[in-house]
């Protein structure tokens, strides 16, 4: 029988931060109302809610001009917007679209969005649970959900980065099923989140790192079929001519000093070095980081032999490449914090205990840091709060501490690998 002390695991230590935050939250939102909202979310987040689905579910009505009419913000994939096409025709007054410049929408648009909502939470409610095999999932499931990247982001604008979530963990759990019809929907699963996102697109290089090329080009056909197929209705050639414009506009998004992406955190920190945001560094810096980071992710994956450490370094790769993101896709952390949590967590390693800290920072609620920072607004954007800093530097010390703890292991076989080499040769 273990000791009580011994029952406080790293798993353990992450739940309860985060259930204790969560409590303190709710009673600071007693306490002030709408005040702790507004906090918890962004500036004008209680005011635009349903952003992202109400604005994209306007542009599906336009069928085959739907790029042309939506501009530079017209930038997601055909097979997403046959889904919010979907839930257009669920809600649809007439011929008249929801007003999403207003965000007046009454009756059946907005009650429509709450069914969309739930959907995709119980969605997410069922992978967690299957995922973790019952163990602590309910727990887990609250702490992820209530995290201010799904309840403070994700779920008040409607991002689809809730529909693509319990996809992405059930691939990579199914990956390597014994069940071969598992490991089929697995291929179909990142196929359908890359048509909504494109950017789980990247999970197919694990498939060719463990050269399982059957798979590979199934994963291709399938990738190719949910990608292009739904062109046919927004616009065939030309439709997709226009949306990798728009796609290359969003990705040089003017907001560059925002830290919710790598090239805003590279601008940010060399005009803090130049002292002039239009320096020639700073702009090398905007040119050139994203395509580094990219390259040390997928350089860490295809050599670590981590399966928790490749999913987690795809995922940042996901995240903090794209130029365009805001605080909702952390939501994608939540993936390979799973997988720690189920085949890492419970051991009581240094390692693990900082994990733990990090995961709780990221995901637990900050009140804390809400506490000492006096529960300041937002700043130069929008979307930019003190939230966002606390979120974005434990998400960024964590890629740090991870990639150390690779490189570590690297060092370490690329000597033990000298050291047999030496051996060996002693012996002639």
């Amino acid at each position: 029988m273990k000791k009580p002390a011994e029952k406080l695991t790293p798993k353990n230590l992450f739940i309860i931060i985060c259930l204790i935050e969560l409590f303190g939250f709710f009673v600071y939102a007693y306490m002030t109302g709408e005040e702790a909202w507004r906090w918890f979310t962004f500036k004008s987040g209680l005011d635009n809610i349903g952003t992202d689905y109400f604005r994209h579910l306007s542009f599906s009505m336009a069928g085959d001009q739907l790029y042309e009419t939506a501009g530079n913000q017209g930038f997601f994939p055909p097979l997403s917007y046959m889904f919010y096409y979907f839930f257009y025709r669920l809600s649809a007054k007439g011929m008249a679209g929801p007003n999403w410049l207003l965000f007046d929408n009454t009756g059946t648009y907005n009650y429509v969005f709450i069914v969309y909502l739930l959907v995709s939470v119980w969605c997410i409610y069922l992978a967690v649970v299957h995922f973790m095999r019952g163990e602590s999932a309910k727990a887990l499931f609250i702490c992820i959900i209530t995290s201010a990247a799904f309840l403070g982001s994700g779920l008040i604008v409607g991002n689809t980065v809730i529909v693509v979530f319990p996809l992405i963990l059930l691939a990579l759990d199914w990956k390597n099923s014994a069940a071969k019809w598992k490991r089929e929907l697995a291929l179909i699963f990142i196929a359908v989140s890359a048509a909504f996102k494109i950017y789980p697109a990247i999970f197919g290089f694990l498939y060719v790192k463990e050269r399982r090329w059957g798979e590979t080009l199934r994963l291709i056909f399938y990738g190719f079929f949910f990608f292009f197929a739904p062109f046919v209705f927004f616009g065939g050639v030309e439709g997709a001519k226009v949306m990798v414009n728009h796609i290359f506009t969003a990705m040089y998004y003017i907001e560059l000093g925002r830290p919710q992406y790598i090239r805003g955190v590279a601008v940010h920190i060399t005009t803090l070095i130049t002292g002039d945001v239009n320096s020639y560094l700073v702009n090398r810096a905007a040119l050139y980081s994203p395509m580094i980071f990219l390259i040390v992710m997928f350089v860490l994956t295809m050599l670590s032999r981590s399966r928790i450490r490749e999913i987690f370094f795809f995922t940042c790769a996901m995240i903090f490449f794209p130029t365009n993101a805001y605080r909702y896709s952390l939501a994608l952390l939540g993936i390979p914090l799973l997988f720690w949590i189920r085949e890492e967590a419970d051991r009581s390693t240094r390692e693990n205990w900082v994990t733990a800290l990090l995961y709780a920072g990221l995901f637990g609620i900050p009140m804390l840091f809400g506490l000492c920072s006096g529960f300041g607004g937002v700043l130069e954007y929008d979307t930019l709060s003190y939230v966002e800093y606390w979120l974005y530097s434990c998400a960024y010390v964590l890629v740090l501490f991870e990639c150390g703890i690779e490189i570590r292991d690297l060092c370490r076989r690329v000597a033990r690998g000298n050291k047999v080499s030496d051996e060996r040769q002693s012996e002639f």
